[in-house]
């Protein structure tokens, strides 16, 4: 929780700094990258297979949410809607597959 409360302050931090150039922002990123790695070690966080999996699940489900709304924007040759359903959701049925198969 206190990582969580760090990086949003240091999120915040960062964008409101007018002087910020890149040097700053590799320094300052170096050390919120130093900081979690110590707070690792002294309090490690366990985050199993099934976790991680879906941890995973979330970024793909907005992308093919982005994917679908821009289907015959973003495409030469667009595929119909129900094509497009049928391999998102063979995709999300293989991911919980593979998160509930693993130990």
């Amino acid at each position: 929780m206190y990582l969580l409360i760090i990086w949003i302050l240091f999120t915040l931090l960062c964008g409101y700094m007018t002087e910020m150039d890149q040097a700053h922002y590799l320094l300052f990123s170096s050390t919120m990258f130093y900081f979690t790695y110590i707070y690792n070690n002294v309090n490690p966080i366990i985050i199993t297979p099934k976790i991680c999996a879906l941890f995973l699940m979330i970024p793909s489900i907005i992308i093919w949410f982005i994917a679908d709304r821009f289907n015959s924007f973003l495409a030469l040759d667009p595929i119909s809607n129900e094509l497009f359903m049928v391999i998102s959701l063979l995709y999300f049925y293989s991911l919980i597959y593979i998160a509930s198969e693993c130990n």
